[in-house]
């Protein structure tokens, strides 16, 4: 019998909200309370659990889910214990976007050292890297995101072929 794991961390992040959201501001569920109070709601977990509960003879496996409604983005030792790697890089890229690239670079580094082998997350380590100044760091997760997959986006697997396109030109001049 096939199992599927459920879990999930969802949070909307307001950039104009500049009061931070800490790990005491989300709701956490474990095993089967996720299942019991997501079912007939209208969220991304309930709706993955109504599609699979339909597949016959596939088991359930759920193990963890935390939720938070709109508020700033996530402190720093919240995002740790969460530990998300998705929601690390799209930090990152929220604190690139607000010129903060040192505190970007922190969490797509906590990111990637997960494991998780995404090539958008190489992308965005690579691309914030390049906004440091890292000339050794941001080639290398640029490269890696290509290697992992050279169309992992219809726009950012060309832009990063063109920053990489940059840094060579700049390294030559």
């Amino acid at each position: 019998m096939p199992r599927v794991l459920i879990a999930g961390a969802q949070q909307e992040i307001s950039t104009f909200n500049h009061v931070f959201c800490d790990y005491d501001f989300f709701t956490k569920m474990w095993g089967d309370e996720i299942v019991d109070k997501n079912r007939g709601q209208n969220t991304e977990v309930s709706g993955a659990i109504e599609a699979l509960e339909q597949m016959p003879g596939m088991e359930l496996v759920p193990t963890y889910n935390a939720g938070a409604g709109s508020a700033g983005p996530l402190e720093h030792a919240s995002s740790a214990r969460i530990g998300d790697p998705a929601s690390m890089v799209a930090l990152g890229d929220l604190y690139s976007y607000l010129g903060r690239s040192e505190d970007a670079a922190e969490y797509v580094g906590q990111a990637l050292a997960l494991g998780t082998r995404k090539a958008s997350f190489y992308f965005h380590a690579g691309m914030i890297y390049s906004a440091i100044g890292d000339e050794g760091l941001d080639r290398e997760y640029l490269e890696l995101a290509l290697e992992i997959n050279p169309h992992f986006s219809l726009i950012f697997a060309d832009e990063a072929r063109a920053e990489l396109a940059r840094l060579e030109s700049a390294s030559e001049a």
